[in-house]
């Protein structure tokens, strides 16, 4: 499989390749070449650049949502996230090391894992939070969850990362498939920040922080189907969660 969209008649071969290979088990070849291409003008990144970074996970979301016309159901977009995310998440190959396409000694493309990888996201900022409620909300969306529930995650993540940044000012949000037979998405938000006092307090719903914590924390465990939390003063907080698709 050549990609040759970059620079003309200087095929580039390795990352590019790798991505196409997952892309043409959804769509036909030229499908496939021109999706990576327009998810690549959209960032403003080129061929070169993708050899040079290598797949990441903003790439590999922009690549689903172009290729969003020909995935027919949820399934469909699950899987190429996960294939493409399988790239972003443990790296591959790069130029040089994949077999020049065409030869008949090239071997099979890799068989990437089917569970989906998950989307970890550094929270910093405000920007971080909108990101992390977008790809929540997609995510959840793409698991088969309804419209309703995908809301739900998205406001139970928007809360977390608004408690990180107040009470900690960094910290990270992991989004991924829930655990076992049931369908869901599972997020974990977790800082190094003081910890939360009173907690059993708040989680009996007998104390209000005055910055509206306590809301903000029951709310949370009131539209989740599973919440899980931790905190330890001084080293800081850990909460997990889980929608199911039913």
């Amino acid at each position: 499989m050549v990609s040759n969209f970059g620079t003309r008649g200087s095929p580039t071969f390795g990352m590019a390749t790798q991505v196409q290979a997952v892309l043409r088990r959804f769509a036909s070849r030229i499908t496939a070449e021109t999706s990576l291409e327009a998810a690549l003008r959209r960032l403003g990144k080129t061929e070169r650049d993708l050899e040079r970074e290598g797949m990441t996970e903003t790439l590999a979301m922009t690549i689903v949502r172009t290729l969003t016309i020909y995935l027919a159901t949820p399934l469909q977009r699950l899987r190429c996230r996960e294939e493409l995310m399988a790239l972003a998440t443990r790296g591959v190959a790069r130029a040089g090391t994949v077999a020049r396409a065409g030869s008949r000694n090239a071997p099979a493309a890799p068989v990437y894992a089917t569970t989906t990888a998950p989307i970890r996201l550094t929270i910093a900022g405000e920007d971080d939070l909108v990101r992390a409620r977008r790809d929540a909300r997609t995510l959840a969306a793409d698991l088969g969850l309804d419209h309703s529930s995908s809301i739900k995650v998205a406001t139970a993540v928007s809360e977390l990362v608004r408690n990180i940044l107040a009470y900690a000012g960094t910290g990270t949000v992991e989004l991924g498939r829930a655990a076992g037979r049931r369908v869901g998405i599972r997020v974990v938000a977790e800082d190094q920040g003081p910890g939360i006092q009173h907690l059993e307090e708040i989680l009996d719903g007998g104390y209000r922080s005055k910055t509206g914590m306590g809301l903000g924390l029951l709310g949370t465990r009131r539209i989740m189907d599973s919440f899980e939390i931790k905190s330890t003063p001084g080293k800081g907080t850990r909460v997990e969660i889980v929608k199911y698709r039913y």
